[in-house]
């Protein structure tokens, strides 16, 4: 068994380097921290190494077009996105709030020869990496943090990106969230419209639908360049920031709850 992450700040990029942060001071970084290991730990060889579920080629096109040399990788998960960006040709740093899901990206990057840099990180606390990139991709992330955690992912993304870099996000459908085999796993609903899993493998897993004006309004400092609708009702949108900064990421929290939803 590996011993517990030490916090290490990141300078610059090191390829292959491992940047393990220490979440022990929050609660919510440690309970997330928590079920996603639980959930990495138990993908098997083949899911590992799976391509990823799309096409990115019109991601590799845009972050090209936009002369893209560092790209941030949040919520990198099993490093599928990490892997073809490295392929082509980006130096990518790839950070989750998961050590184990950190730990199969590094096995992959090295398996693979590819200068992937890693780090443990929350997608909250990207501004303690202390570095600045180009883009950032940040692919099915935000919709498992409840809106307070949200806003602070959307500044984080802020903090690190040079003026006039991208950002990519994707949020899932409204049925995403609840309409996979375990449906009728049992969850609790906050007052925010969070889903929380109280039974089942996703147990402890945060899940929350943003509705389209709630996505703009989490990144309402950044210039809109582009937002689709998937066939499966993923949003996919790419905003820029701003050369000059604007006024504060998001509205209050208060802005983005919901009424009490019912089960």
């Amino acid at each position: 068994m590996e011993d517990e992450p030490k916090t290490v700040v990141v300078p610059t990029f090191f390829p292959t380097f491992f940047i393990p942060r220490d979440l022990s001071k929050s609660l919510e970084l440690r309970r997330a921290r928590e079920f996603w290991d639980r959930a990495f730990m138990g993908v098997t060889p083949e899911v590992r190494n799976a391509p990823p579920g799309r096409d990115l080629s019109d991601i590799v096109n845009r972050l090209r077009a936009s002369s893209a040399v560092d790209v941030l990788d949040v919520g990198c998960g099993l490093g599928r996105w990490s892997v073809t960006l490295a392929r082509a040709r980006f130096r990518v740093l790839a950070v989750d709030v998961s050590f184990e899901a950190v730990k199969i990206v590094r096995e992959r990057a090295r398996r693979e020869g590819l200068a992937i840099a890693t780090a443990v990180c929350a997608a909250q606390e990207l501004s303690q990496l202390g570095i600045h990139v180009d883009a950032v991709v940040c692919n099915s992330v935000l919709d498992h943090m409840r809106p307070c955690d949200a806003e602070q992912a959307a500044e984080s993304v802020a903090q690190v990106l040079n003026p006039a870099g991208l950002a990519y996000v994707s949020f899932d459908g409204s049925a995403q969230g609840g309409a996979g085999p375990e449906a009728s796993s049992d969850y609790l609903v906050h007052s925010d419209g969070s889903w929380e899993y109280v039974a089942g493998s996703r147990r402890g897993m945060i899940w929350r639908f943003y509705d389209d004006a709630e996505v703009r309004r989490l990144f309402r400092a950044f210039e809109e360049e582009e937002f689709t609708v998937a066939a499966s009702g993923q949003r996919r949108v790419w905003f820029r920031k701003p050369i000059e900064a604007r006024g504060g990421i998001a509205d209050t929290v208060s802005d983005l709850r919901s009424e009490p939803a019912a089960r």
